[in-house]
């Protein structure tokens, strides 16, 4: 009996292998959802949860036309309300639905981020396959991405950090695609969801940043470059429109992010190096260490160029920046972990 079950599952593993991945990843987050209440740091509920909810009890404009954040004029909002939209759109529904107690919202919202988190499982999952060719090496992949420690936890919070780098390892899958058949499409489509990411993140153009001279480095040649870019430039454009109509200045909270206050104003006081720190224990010393150089080998490097240097940025970009917080670094585990 034992070894007919074993038999069954093994079976089902092979024939199923994404299925069974999404089930064990899917599980896990389920658990999260009903018992992960609170919040992990004050963005996650104060700059999300309670302007969603403001705006379903009092309007998502104030009296000049333009959307408010509490008291918060338009002209001072710092991020792109793509996200905060999200949340204030399945809290609409469930108050359609007859559900008005935030705290039973709250467990919506939750599976809606659950949702989401099960991207990176999947495209891990896709990546991992497509470079290997190999079902086996595909399912340790995406069950690293939905069993990982940390992911289900994370995967149900309110962070602009955790979603937007979820969305990012979307666009990382586009490259793999685009090295395995040379489509042009999956240049469009690494571009629209690298700009769909830094709309839910803005620090994302900091891993963004060296793709265009990686494309064209890796295949000598302008043109991946410029594909990747239009597509970027569009989304970026997109963004920049939605400023201008629902907070009254073209690229209005871009610019508030380009400030050098907003940027470099210390709010709280770091060790030096502390992202590596923070990696190296989110992967666990001393295996972190093991993986830091296998990653390292020239052979990895060569083979992945696109995903290293685009953490690297995003790593070092981060390092000169005066305010540090740990929850910086979520937008590039998925890319690690991958």
């Amino acid at each position: 009996m034992k070894h007919t079950t074993v038999h069954t599952i093994k079976t089902f593993i092979q024939r199923r292998p994404l299925l069974f991945v999404m089930l064990a990843a899917g599980a896990v987050r389920l658990m999260a959802v009903i018992w992960s209440k609170g919040f992990i740091h004050n963005d996650d509920h104060f700059e999300t949860v309670v302007i969603s909810q403001d705006w379903l009890t009092s309007g998502l404009f104030g009296p000049d036309g333009l959307l408010h954040w509490l008291t918060q004029p338009a002209s001072d909002i710092t991020r792109f309300p793509l996200y905060t939209l999200f949340v204030y759109a399945i809290m609409k529904v469930e108050s359609w639905l007859g559900i008005q107690s935030l705290d039973a919202m709250m467990y919506g919202v939750r599976l809606g981020h659950a949702l989401i988190s099960l991207l990176p499982v999947v495209f891990i999952f896709k990546t991992v396959k497509l470079v290997t060719r190999d079902d086996r090496w595909a399912v340790i992949g995406g069950l690293f991405a939905g069993l990982y420690f940390a992911a289900p936890f994370l995967g149900v919070r309110n962070l602009i950090e955790v979603v937007g780098g979820e969305i990012w390892l979307v666009a990382l899958y586009g490259f793999y695609q685009y090295a395995h058949d040379k489509k042009a499409r999956w240049l469009y489509f690494a571009g629209l969801l690298t700009g769909l990411a830094w709309m839910i993140r803005f620090q994302i153009a900091f891993a963004a940043l060296p793709i265009p001279l990686v494309l064209w480095y890796e295949y000598r040649n302008l043109r991946p470059a410029i594909h990747y870019c239009v597509a970027t430039g569009l989304m970026i454009l997109l963004a920049w429109t939605c400023d201008w109509i629902f907070l009254g200045r073209f690229a209005g909270s871009s610019l508030v992010n380009f400030n050098p206050r907003a940027l470099y104003d210390t709010i709280y006081n770091t060790i030096p190096g502390m992202y590596i720190v923070v990696l190296l224990g989110l992967f666990i010393p001393p295996m972190s260490l093991v993986l830091v150089w296998l990653a390292g080998r020239p052979s990895f490097v060569r083979k992945h160029r696109l995903l290293i240097f685009s953490t690297l940025s995003f790593v070092v970009f981060h390092w000169f920046l005066r305010n540090q917080q740990e929850r910086f670094l979520f937008p590039i585990l998925p890319a690690s972990i991958l």
